[in-house]
């Protein structure tokens, strides 16, 4: 009995380790060790993967000078959590601490105390790799480092060091994790001398130089490179001569599979046979006297690789000469880019048709997995004709194929014509007329989708081909007013006045088909995104969730209704988890919509997991080079984490796909003032953006601030003063008056009385805001600003400390951490530097703490922000400023 309780303690399984010891530790005083290891302690529980850990996921062991912990999940836990410990001990140089990760079999074991222990070859690996390294090394095992090299976070921050014996004969391949914050670069001192005390012995791979001999005495190696080129030179012939006969491509790929499988086939017979002068023998058979023949046979292989050699050079030079892509990129074949079609119609008000139309036929496009769609966003700078380079536009979006096309639509009757041209050659490949009824023409985005489809060779399963031929409505006045909203919603500055437009238009066209699934799909986006960037309140939640349930009902299958669905999950739930679960379905039926990724990688942010949104939102860019949404994500991610040179080039890159965005030209200019200091950053930006465009007063504001941070009071003052809109886009959680800017600037000038004045006016709207919505975070933090401003300190504390907790930062790392950004200012109005100071130091460690708006917290923010004033006498927060 005994026996088997025993056996069954030791089951073992796979523990993710991670080992850390305190370098010198024994050379410390008795009070220095018990101080360091209560820091390093405080460090360690202090991490992401620890704290989110639960009992069963993680062991902690003490190891006197250190510790291990023991993770069961992934071994990308134990390397987060060491990163982690890493970047915080930069503010404890005086911990010198080393790190292991291992991933091996560990058992669960209780000691003599009766205590959870862990034990096993997985614990002893992470220690003997760890004793390789110096202080503030993190070495991994060979096993972890192939795990984590599969992703493309971790891959550059790998460094072999080689393969090395260490304690007791056990040999390990150990390699060197390290960033530009974190590790050790240097090569460890045990691994770096020769063989000796504490040193490890780097094991050098034997060379079996007879074998390589024997290969090439019996010209393995002349059969191999013989048989390489001409397999290569079949396979290029086949792909390009094949398809003229209109020969399947399935016996492209057969000859292929065919080739690769007789290559070990001809390097075995190369082995074992031998041609001679006496004819082919076999090896072992060879005579061994000195034939006169051999010359000749030399000639032979030299002539047959020196001719394979010259055709497969005019084969490269016919295949690239001819085509310029750039960087030598691979362009897939079955790519498409479809180019804004022209309006020819008599009544130009109807463009939105046109525009309509190419909404509707990406839609469908983005349907079939075996194409590669490029989106609308990025399509649409090439609306002028006149101006079009096929080739180049084939380049830059990196397609194979483009699709023009004009609409015209008189009366009840409107007329599509398309082709289809080969991008690199500029020549046509397919040209199709569609003559019909507004009526006749429901449906007619899917029809043409599938034989676009059908011209570039791309099979549609059947599942796509009931998606795609599906008629979404069989009203044509409500098809009307769908494909007029679809542009307004999909525009790169998400503005407020064009989503309530189609809010408008979705719901005529829902009114005249209560059954227009795909109508109710796209009017509950719509409403999430209101509630997320403009107005958190209750009435825009319901009615994007119950448009969303809505559709689902109607559709079970829609990918647009599924990808509504993560969105209200995502932004009112916070529900993460579910969210992607729902943006998985939406992606399986819209795999070429890159949106999807992008919301993904907007999730993986305010997970905290910076790096992974800004590799994915890098990915999507590939893959949707020209889509300024992503590309203002990009550079909004690179601003949050203070990476002002990536932020300035997405910001360059931003304007140039959507030159006609304000957006686009204020966020230059506030990249460059927070990287650069300049208070005068923002007025060149400004000057771009010709007079009377303002949608929703940003570009105001943006005038506003550009003056503030010059310190031109009264001219902030005269400009707001004259400002047309009552309501400007400024703080997050909605609009805010103007008379709240008039008062900021009366404070900032010293005007008392016109600062109470303005203030009153405006506090009504902000209270109000409150009362409209309670959970929202940011009208809290709103109000308790502008208390702060009016002096009242206790509300201000009050309402700034309730919006933290109403999105605390562990839940939320991008809003979360904009939250505090709110607290530190209100702090630091009202007088209290105690608490304003120490969290201003934590958030200019922090992403996500930065913003185009005075509460943003850089140390530019704090050089020049009026906001600020009043900590400039304190000493701490002069010290902050001086900080590099």
């Amino acid at each position: 009995m005994m026996a088997s309780e025993a056996q069954d303690n030791l089951r073992f399984e796979i523990g993710h380790v991670l080992f850390l010891d305190v370098v010198g530790y024994s050379r410390l005083l008795i009070d220095e060790q018990k101080e360091q290891m209560r820091q390093l302690t405080d460090v360690v529980l202090a991490t992401r993967p620890v704290q989110e850990a639960t009992n069963e996921q993680l062991v902690r062991l003490p190891t006197g000078d250190g510790m291990a912990l023991v993770f069961r999940n992934s071994p990308e836990e134990p390397a987060h959590c060491a990163i982690e410990i890493a970047r915080a001990l930069k503010a404890h140089p005086e911990i010198r601490v080393r790190m292991g990760i291992h991933s091996g079999p560990v058992s669960e074991v209780s000691d003599v105390n009766e205590r959870r222990n862990i034990a096993g070859a997985g614990i002893n690996i992470a220690q003997r790799v760890m004793d390789c390294g110096d202080a503030g090394h993190i070495l991994v095992s060979r096993r972890v480092a192939e795990d984590l090299a599969e992703y493309r976070q971790w891959s550059p921050h790998l460094h072999n060091l080689g393969r090395f014996e260490v304690k007791h004969g056990v040999k390990l391949s150990i390699s060197n994790l390290v960033g530009d914050d974190f590790g050790n670069p240097a090569s460890p001192a045990k691994l770096a001398g020769p063989p000796g005390a504490g040193a490890a012995a780097k094991l050098e791979k034997p060379i079996a130089q007879s074998f390589f001999a024997e290969l090439q005495r019996r010209n393995v190696y002349r059969a191999a490179v013989v048989y390489t080129m001409t397999s290569w030179l079949l396979i290029q012939v086949a792909t390009q001569v094949f398809p003229f006969f209109e020969i399947p491509n399935w016996i492209v790929r057969l000859i292929i599979v065919l080739l690769v499988l007789g290559f070990p086939v001809a390097a075995g017979l190369a082995w074992a046979f031998e041609l001679t002068p006496e004819g082919i023998v076999k090896t072992t058979a060879r005579p061994t006297g000195k034939s006169h023949g051999w010359p000749l046979i030399h000639r032979i292989y030299t002539g047959v690789i020196g001719v394979l050699a010259i055709a497969i050079a005019v084969l490269l030079y016919l295949r690239f000469s001819s085509t310029q892509r750039g960087q030598g990129e691979d362009v897939p074949a079955k790519s498409i880019a479809v180019l804004p079609f022209e309006n020819y119609s008599a009544e130009k008000e109807n463009s939105y048709f046109a525009d309509g139309i190419l909404d509707d036929l990406l839609t469908n496009l983005a349907k079939i997995q075996a194409l590669t769609v490029i989106s609308r966003t990025s399509v649409m700078k090439y609306r002028d004709v006149e101006k079009r380079d096929i080739r180049e536009i084939g380049k830059t979006l990196g397609v194979a194929t483009i699709l023009e096309g004009s609409v015209r639509r008189e009366k009840d009757r409107v007329v599509v014509n398309v082709q289809l041209i080969d991008a690199e050659r500029d020549r046509h490949l397919w040209a199709h007329r569609y003559d019909r009824t507004i009526q006749d023409s429901l449906g007619l985005e899917g029809e043409l989708a599938t034989e676009i489809a059908d011209a570039l060779r791309a099979r549609l399963t059947p599942e796509e081909k009931e998606r795609v031929a599906k008629i979404p409505t069989q009203n044509a006045e409500a098809y009307l007013l769908y494909l007029q909203a679809l542009p307004l919603e999909q525009g790169p500055d998400t503005l407020l006045q064009d989503y309530r437009k189609a809010v408008d238009l979705y719901s005529r066209a829902i009114a005249l088909d209560p059954e227009f699934a795909l109508a109710r799909a796209h009017l509950a986006s719509t409403c999430a995104e209101i509630f997320h960037f403009h107005e958190p309140l209750d009435t825009w939640k319901n009615r994007a969730r119950s448009e969303a349930e809505a559709a689902l009902r109607l559709e079970p299958d829609l990918g647009e209704a599924h990808f509504a669905l993560g969105q209200c999950t995502y932004w009112f739930d916070e529900d993460y988890e579910r969210a992607l679960a729902e943006f998985a379905i939406a992606q399986r039926a819209l795999p070429n919509d890159s949106n999807i990724g992008a919301y993904v990688a907007a999730i993986r942010r305010r997970q905290g997991r910076w790096e992974d949104a800004l590799a994915t939102y890098q990915r999507m860019e590939k893959l949707d080079p020209q889509n300024p949404n992503i590309i203002r994500n990009l550079v909004f991610t690179n601003t949050s984490m203070r990476r002002w040179p990536q932020a300035a080039q997405a910001a360059a890159r931003f304007r140039a796909v959507a030159p006609d965005s304000v957006v686009a030209k204020i966020q230059s200019g506030y990249v460059d003032f927070l990287w650069k200091g300049d208070p005068g950053a923002l007025r060149p930006w400004l000057a771009n953006i010709q007079p009377g465009i303002d949608p929703d007063g940003v570009v105001t504001c943006a005038r506003w601030e550009d003056a503030m941070l010059r310190r031109e009071f009264a001219g902030a003052d005269q400009l707001m003063a004259q400002a047309a809109p009552g309501e400007f886009s400024y703080l997050n959680g909605g609009l805010q008056p103007k008379s709240f800017f008039l008062g900021m600037t009366a404070v900032a000038r010293g005007d008392q009385a016109a600062a109470e004045k303005n203030f009153a006016a405006a506090l009504p709207k902000f209270e109000k805001a409150v009362e409209e919505a309670a959970e929202a975070a940011e009208r809290h933090a709103n109000l308790g600003l502008l208390y702060a401003f009016m002096g009242r300190k206790a509300d201000a504390i009050r309402e700034g400390r309730l919006a933290v907790q109403l999105k605390p930062e562990a839940k939320d790392a991008n809003d979360g951490a904009i939250m505090l950004c709110y607290l530190a200012l209100i702090y630091a109005r009202v007088g209290e530097p105690e608490q304003a100071i120490p969290l201003i130091e934590q958030l200019l460690r922090t992403p996500g703490a930065v913003d185009s708006v005075n509460y943003s917290i850089t140390r530019n923010d704090l050089r020049h922000r009026w906001e600020w004033d009043p900590l400039r006498k304190d000493a701490r927060f002069v010290k902050l400023l001086q900080t590099p």
